[in-house]
Order: structure tokens, then sequence, then C-alpha cells
């Protein structure tokens, strides 16, 4: 329940673009394009940098959240596929994300919420054919070093 989090941590409004410190991590917000609003994080901490969308349809933020990131993890819940059109500020497709990761020059790809009923391998294709090297698909569980 509400009381039950208000109790347990202490919270606070961020807003886009706003920086903080949480223990050893720098975090910056950066506002992504979605129909509520949604805050793509970037965690530093030890010279490393994990970059985080959330859900977003494709912006410019993306690729200043992500500019020299070891990992990236990006929404990539659609599929580019001749004569399909998305809702254009909801997700991203896997081309978009391999789109913004190059030119973010982001180390690591991983990409995260495909859409369920697509194949999996064809938007690990799409967006590393985009970003110009391998990308990695989230799966349940998985656990992945972050190295600067």
């Amino acid at each position: 329940t509400l009381h039950d989090l208000a109790v347990s941590f202490l919270l606070h409004d961020v807003e886009p673009g706003q920086a903080f410190e949480i223990g050893p991590f720098r975090v910056t917000t950066a506002p992504m394009a979605h129909p509520v609003p949604t805050l793509g994080i970037r965690l530093e901490a030890g010279g490393q940098v994990l970059a985080y969308t959330a859900d977003s349809g494709p912006t410019p933020e993306v690729v200043k959240l992500a500019r020299d990131a070891d990992l990236l993890l990006a929404d990539a819940t659609w599929q580019e596929r001749e004569g399909t059109e998305y809702p254009p500020d909801i997700h991203m497709t896997d081309r978009d994300v391999g789109r913004a990761a190059r030119e973010a020059e982001a180390r690591r790809v991983v990409l995260t919420h495909i859409w369920p009923t697509l194949d999996r391998a064809i938007s690990q294709e799409q967006a590393a054919d985009e970003y110009g090297d391998d990308v990695i698909l989230a799966d349940e569980g998985m656990r992945l070093e972050v190295k600067g």
C-alpha cells in the first residue's frame, strides 16, 4: 500500500533532468517520450555508467542519457517491419535503440520490453544492424557486470 511505502522509504519528487546522489551512485534523470511522465536514469559509480531508458519512444534524450555508457538497457518494444507504424511516443523499435546506442557510443546494449509475440532474434538482429555490433537480449534473472 502507499502507506507501507511511505513508512518504509524516504520518498522524494524527482524532476526531469535532476541529478542527485544515493550512496556511491550519481543519478541523472532525463525525460523520456511517453504518454505519462517517465524518467530515464543514468547511474554512475566508480567510473562505470549504466543508462536505462524505461518506457520511451525515440527522443534525443536517449542519446544524451546513454552518451559513452558502459551499458545501455533500453526499451525495444516494437520491431521495425515494412508497412507497420507504431504510436510515436510510447516505445522504441529495435532499430531506434540500435541507432541511439550507436550515436551515443554506448559500449554494450541490452534490449528489454520486447513485445511477447515478436521474434526476439529478429529484434536482436535489427538492433545490432543499426548499432554496428552485437546486442544482448534481456532475460528473466539475467545478471550483467557493468565494466568501465
